[in-house]
């Protein structure tokens, strides 16, 4: 099964988002009270959460990845990677070294090499000078 990003990378994801005051509380009936059994309110269980600094990883039914975590009680961030590829990516590295960006061409390789902070910062990037072109 093709599940778009690893467990490590969800847990990641889900610190990143976090941190950064993304994500929702999740309302869970009395009957559903660990992140493992959220399945009937996210969608199928894709990873279970091993112990409780870990996150469990949920797919909706529209194909986003949510990953919950305890913050005091179930939080959830979507965990869903920037719907961006490899060959975008390569060409805003290929256009930020024409322009001497190296911090860019960095993120850049760093994206390429997985990091999916770095993945997304790029995805940004790349959204934004879609959205300029298009204006």
């Amino acid at each position: 099964m093709d599940n778009a990003i690893t467990h490590t990378a969800a847990l990641a994801a889900w610190k990143i988002g976090n941190n950064a005051g993304e994500g929702y509380a999740v309302g869970i009936a009395a009957d559903h009270n660990t992140v493992d059994e959220l399945g009937a309110y996210l969608g199928e269980l894709i990873y279970p959460a091993q112990n409780t600094s870990d996150v469990a990883v949920y797919r909706h039914a529209d194909g986003r990845l949510v990953a919950v975590g305890d913050s005091h009680g179930p939080w959830a961030v979507d965990v869903t990677p920037a719907p961006i590829t490899d060959a975008d990516i390569e060409a805003l590295s290929t256009a930020a070294a024409e322009h001497g960006d190296i911090d860019q061409v960095a993120e850049c390789d760093r994206a390429l090499d997985g990091d999916l902070d770095a993945r997304r910062h790029c995805a940004e990037v790349i959204d934004d000078a879609r959205a300029q072109a298009d204006d």
